[in-house]
């Protein structure tokens, strides 16, 4: 930012001001290639009207020379070479100098795995973008245009050749460094459907570490959704929910936007109006690369990539990507020799096409601001777009700590539960309905260790059922966060404390449910056992860990499914084994407390395994239990638990350790599938 120039320009209701470097403009600027009388700016109406005065360097928007136009919000202004604004509500903002990153790749080969054989997807790619390009990836179907993008992405690795980044570093020596560039949209559109699009930005922003308010308003006006920002992002259209993914990278201010098929799908207005968009994120300050099968606006692109099918040079692949041209689209027909652009796809996937040999050549930047541009101007632009992203990593470092993140984190989930009414009443449904049948059930005399038990079962289930469907469903979100510098720890600490307090609500609802309906159903015996005060305070910490033994088992599967249809699969084999593996389900409830009969206290499972010669398999049954939930849990429930000294502690400790364990395998699998999951992402 240039000192010596103003950070806001106001534009009153009445007059026109004058913009330059001599001593009578009202918004003096003292830049060398900023005119004396460069340019004025009136408001008529409600419109911010810009006339520039015939200056020597000129005046741009969004990266074209203008004489007089009216502006609108999100628009980037720019006084000579150096000088740039941003339209907003209040005026004009000075920002730092934006521009994209310099990309080279040079001979790259693209490989993959079939049938475990490693085999070449595409080879040979070489071309360079220039700053702040919009450039488009073509191709027919399996050249490699998809893998190419992921690449860039770093979701693939199997690659070799180069990859440069501003001439500087190759993203595979510093990819922390390169990421921080980096924005990435996929052709799946991951929105939080239950936020409005205004808190979805307003806690993307705040998981990025940047100004949530300032920059929520600055995307909201540079993608055009200013006019749905109360709407929730499920009642988006395709157009708008796509626009809404790429305005959660330009949070960011990345300087490389990388795009897989934004436009699948959508119709021929939404798809041209895209496009344009995509093309003022290029000229604002982002180098844009995109991958696409539809020709429609390809002129839009200032360069294209192309590449084809080299048919029959594989004996283990039928055909392998290759480039077949690089340069501006209004080139593209002539060069390959065909009339039209099914002409073209037809040629390209038949492999009918001379190989590109121009390899090296180059992907430029926008024709217009390069007639303006020297070399020096260039390398002094990225030198400026380098200390801006310094300047913001700092910043991100500053702020993006894991309270913060954690912070973030609950209160968005806090916000789609609250919308979410139909699974709240089914949430809080279950813990009552379950209550209420243990209560019906269970009204003999000395029934206070079948209560417990049932108690502790249904604990676990709500644990499991909360906890399964939901690393699973918000798997693309999460690695595309991840990419935004989301931290794992923060992820998992934010989900566990999110179910743990959903389930501690559950937990109080199923023992006001026992209360109120098992005071009118249990014997009384059976009633004044088991609220007995001591029975009490061990009974609630009890629930609690039951509740988050089944959370950590649900999270391990969510994490290991493939959907959340089949992680919802597994609960019923994953809680009958809590239920039936019992002394409940066995009928040795009643046996001595102290006894050698199966399921008894772990301090007296010394004394060694049940001794009844007639029931061999009672010993593995009892042994299969110690590593169930519901063995210590229903124990520390039985109101002979504690008047029966305190042994009942190492049951306690049983149980913690077996959470303890459980959380601990889930968390050792997640960081295990991470990997997994990036390149699922990126298919």
């Amino acid at each position: 930012m240039l000192p010596q120039s103003p950070s806001l320009i106001s534009v009153p209701a009445q007059g026109e001001q004058l913009i330059g470097r001599s001593s009578e403009a009202v918004v003096q600027l003292l830049h060398s290639t900023v005119s004396g009388r460069h340019a004025t700016i009136e408001r008529i109406d409600d419109t911010i009207v810009l006339r520039d005065l015939e200056s020597k360097f000129g005046t741009y928007v969004n990266g074209t020379r203008v004489g007089r136009i009216a502006l609108r919000p999100g628009d980037q202004v720019r006084f000579g070479r150096e000088i740039s604004y941003r339209v907003m509500s209040d005026g004009l903002r000075i920002i730092d100098a934006a521009v994209g990153i310099e990309l080279t790749c040079k001979d790259l080969n693209l490989w993959g795995s079939q049938q475990g054989s490693q085999i070449i997807l595409a080879r040979n790619i070489t071309f360079s973008v220039e700053p702040n390009s919009f450039v488009g990836i073509l191709g027919p179907s399996g050249c490699g245009k998809s893998t190419l993008l992921n690449v860039l992405a770093t979701y693939h690795q199997e690659y070799d050749g180069l990859v440069r980044i501003d001439d500087d570093f190759d993203p595979r020596d510093d990819k922390e460094r390169y990421v921080k560039l980096l924005g990435h949209v996929p052709q799946t559109d991951l929105v939080y459907s239950r936020l409005t699009v205004r808190e979805s930005l307003a806690f993307a922003a705040e998981l990025r570490g940047v100004d949530s308010r300032a920059d929520v308003e600055r995307i909201l006006e540079l993608t055009e959704l200013k006019p749905h920002a109360e709407k929730l992002c499920d009642k988006l259209s395709g157009g708008q929910r796509k626009r809404l993914c790429v305005g959660y990278e330009l949070l960011r201010h990345p300087r490389l936007l990388l795009l897989d098929e934004p436009t699948a799908g959508l119709d021929p207005a939404t798809e041209s109006s895209l496009m344009a968009h995509f093309r003022l994120v290029a000229a604002q300050g982002t180098t844009v690369v995109c991958t696409t099968h539809i020709m429609d606006n390809v002129e839009l692109f200032d360069r294209v990539v192309v590449l084809g099918l080299e048919t029959g040079s594989n004996s283990k692949a039928s055909s392998i990507g290759t480039v077949a041209f690089v340069g501006p689209p209004r080139e593209l027909l002539t060069h390959l020799q065909c009339r039209t652009y099914a002409d073209l796809y037809e040629k390209l996937a038949r492999g009918q096409f001379e190989i590109s040999s121009n390899t090296t050549a180059d992907v430029t930047g926008p024709p217009k601001q390069r007639d303006h541009d020297t070399d020096q101007s260039r390398k002094s632009s990225r030198m400026a777009g380098q200390q801006r992203l310094n300047a913001t990593i700092d910043l991100r470092r500053r702020d993006q700590n894991s309270l913060n993140q954690i912070g973030s984190l609950l209160r968005r989930s806090w916000a789609m539960i609250v919308r979410s009414h139909g699974d709240n009443l089914l949430r809080f449904f279950q813990p009552v309905a379950l209550g209420t049948l243990t209560c019906l059930t269970q009204f003999g005399i000395s029934k206070e260790f079948h209560v417990g038990f049932f108690s502790v079962v249904t604990a676990i289930w709500l644990g499991m059922n909360n906890a399964a469907p939901d690393i699973v469903r918000e798997r693309g979100l999460y690695v595309r966060e991840t990419l935004a510098g989301l931290r794992r720890d923060s992820y998992l600490t934010a989900k566990a404390l999110q179910q743990l307090a959903v389930g501690s609500v559950q937990l109080l609802c199923l023992l006001l449910t026992i209360i109120v309906v098992g005071r009118s159903t249990f014997h009384e015996s059976t009633w004044d056992h088991m609220f007995d005060t001591s029975v009490l305070l061990l009974g609630v910490p009890t629930l609690l860990l039951s509740y988050a033994g089944g959370m950590t088992v649900g999270m391990l599967v969510s994490t290991l499914a493939r959907s959340g249809q089949s992680a919802v699969y597994w609960l019923p084999i994953l809680i009958m084994p809590q239920l039936m593996i019992s002394a409940v389900a066995t009928g040795v409830s009643d046996e001595s407390y102290r006894g050698n009969s199966p399921f008894r206290p772990l301090l007296t499972w010394s004394n060694g395994p049940p001794t009844d010669p007639d029931q061999p398999v009672a010993a593995v049954a009892d042994g299969m239990s110690l590593f169930l939930f519901s063995r210590p849990a229903s124990i520390l429930l039985d109101s002979r638990a504690t008047t029966a000294g305190w042994g009942w502690i190492a049951d306690g400790l049983h149980l913690a350790t077996l959470v303890l364990i459980a959380a601990l395998l889930q968390y050792i699998t997640f960081c295990y599938c991470e990997t997994r999951w990036q390149y699922a992402h990126a298919e």
